[in-house]
């Protein structure tokens, strides 16, 4: 998605291009760069992770994300076994807006469908 800075006066504020903005706004802007952001993943941290928990409130949403071993201790394995809970520690959170979120969950079923279509469908 192609991104708009708008430059105020005493703020600059990114919009999504073709999100609404205020006639406020758009008399404000004194200059406008249009851009594409691209990542780079050289040199990006990389974790794995099988378990996710998703919470929110309300202005973000937020992904907790952890690594369930496949062999734990034997304490974490006495209390799993009397409280039918093991507990682990968030390896990352990840928050951010609802706005974000929607695009996200479009990216992931994009994502979704090209994935069962070369490898079949998940069960």
């Amino acid at each position: 998605m192609a991104t708009k800075i708008i430059k105020r006066t005493k703020t600059s504020k990114v919009v999504p291009i073709g999100s609404k903005t205020s006639a406020q706004e758009k008399h404000q802007v004194l200059n406008a760069v249009t851009f594409k952001p691209v990542l780079t993943v050289e040199d990006t941290p990389f974790s794995y992770a099988n378990y996710v928990e998703v919470a929110h409130n309300q202005h973000e949403f937020s992904l907790f994300i952890a690594r369930v071993p496949t062999k734990v201790s034997a304490t974490q394995k006495a209390a799993a076994s009397k409280t039918g809970i093991l507990e682990l520690p968030a390896d990352l959170q990840v928050s951010f807006s609802p706005r974000l979120a929607v695009g996200l969950i479009r990216a992931l079923q994009i994502q979704l469908e090209a994935y069962e279509k070369i490898h079949g469908a998940i069960q």
